[in-house]
């Protein structure tokens, strides 16, 4: 009898010492040759729009629907309905995507195994043709792993690059203060012929010629420009174009010389690069106000408002250069609020200008000048009152746009009202 327990107690602990070790404890290794079965669902150079390399594991149709939600746009349908019609009863699906730049992207599998931890480890290669045709793609990658609902998912990527990214820096000059008839400014990019000819039609260019310089296979032009001064001496050019990472920056500049002169300067300048897919950003325009002790600014008439007071307030007079600024000095209303202000605040700065408070509402003013003295920015405004209403009183606000500037306000400026 005790033989017989000896033998049993044996052969219990030979069989416990060489079981398979349990997956789901930490630090277990064992020799796996099993066989991950999957399938690829989809493999597309425009799928999900993520910013960096994203790498999705979905378990269940709520977590598929929200990330639809989140990452599917109007260029990834045909994906969209494939993910749809997945069965993930027994199965996980794995997404594989991120934004780049090349000619041409795409995501494949290197391998798929399980390591000795069970874990399924997928390697992957993102693979991509650079050159002067790139552009921003979004190559995604689906797979099925089939039976292996609730296993967990490793990866690994690598990058295979065919060319390289040509480095961008410079410009040509290839025309500038052309006549145009457009009443604007304008920022554009011409990747061929047939949208310049499109915009010079549009905006009435007397001369095209200069395109000839052009070859619209490896170059591309850019152009900054305004007719929208009514008066002045003014130049605007394109001052510098880099390459930054994965973008092409243009930095620009606008100089108004003198603001007497009656006759307007065509302001614009028009430059090649070589072609490029990525993407060019303009930054704000640099803007240039030479205005001397006696000279004047240039100013354009914007808006008149009336306001009740409930008490006399003096003259004041306040420079702002957005929204933000306008409204903390100046409380919205029918006449002005943030979505009726129609002020370019690229070029110009707002002057709020109150005159003493009056008995009258304002009917017009006369801006007799604008121009610097030793402290700033000086005028002298008239405000004409109407005579309709004597028994309330009233704020008058005139707003004058002003090129933007960063003089400060003269204690010489006269508000008057007659």
């Amino acid at each position: 009898m005790r033989k017989n327990i000896y033998i049993f107690l044996t052969a219990i602990l030979l069989f416990t010492s060489c079981k398979e070790p349990n997956i789901a404890e930490p630090d277990t290794e064992r020799d796996i040759k099993d066989i991950v079965e999957y399938q690829v669902i989809d493999q597309t150079e425009f799928g999900f729009d993520s910013e960096v390399f994203a790498e999705l594991v979905i378990r269940d149709e709520q977590e598929l629907k929200n990330n639809i939600t989140k990452y599917s746009s109007a260029d990834n349908l045909d994906l969209v309905d494939k993910l749809l019609r997945v069965n993930l009863e027994n199965n996980l699906l794995v997404v594989i995507s991120g934004k780049t730049m090349s000619e041409k992207a795409s995501i494949s599998i290197d391998t798929i195994y399980l390591d000795n931890n069970g874990h399924i480890q997928i390697d992957y290669i993102v693979n991509r043709k650079i050159g002067i045709n790139s552009r921003l793609s979004a190559p995604t990658l689906v797979i099925l792993i089939k039976n292996r609902k609730n296993s967990i998912v490793n990866f690994s990527k690598r990058f295979e690059d065919d060319g390289f990214t040509p480095n961008i820096d410079g410009f040509v000059t290839i025309a500038e203060n052309v006549t145009t008839d457009t009443r604007g400014n304008w920022k554009t990019v011409f990747n061929t012929e047939a949208e310049f000819v499109l915009w010079a039609n549009a905006n009435s260019l007397d001369d095209m010629s200069f395109i000839s310089k052009v070859d619209f296979d490896t170059e591309l032009v850019i152009s900054v420009g305004s007719n929208r001064f009514q008066s002045g001496i003014h130049n605007y050019r394109i001052t510098d174009v880099n390459q930054q990472g994965g973008r092409i920056i243009v930095n620009s500049t606008f100089v108004m010389t003198n603001a007497s002169f009656t006759p307007n300067k065509k302001s614009n300048h028009f430059v090649k690069i070589r072609k490029t897919g990525l993407p060019i950003y303009f930054t704000p325009t640099v803007v240039i106000n030479n205005v001397f002790t006696g000279g004047k600014f240039y100013n354009e008439e914007y808006r008149m408002i009336s306001i009740e007071a409930s008490e006399k307030t003096d003259a004041s007079i306040v420079k702002v250069s957005n929204l933000s600024e306008l409204f903390s000095v100046f409380s919205p209303s029918i006449e002005l609020s943030p979505s009726n202000v129609e002020v370019d605040w690229e070029f110009f700065d707002l002057l709020i200008v109150k005159a003493p408070t009056t008995n009258y509402k304002g009917l017009k003013y006369e801006l007799d000048y604008l121009k610097r003295d030793d402290f700033g920015i000086v005028g002298k405004l008239i405000v004409l009152p109407d005579n309709s209403d004597l028994t309330k009183q009233y704020d008058n606000y005139i707003f004058l746009k002003i090129l933007k500037t960063n003089i400060p306000i003269s204690k010489n400026f006269e508000v008057l009202v007659k």
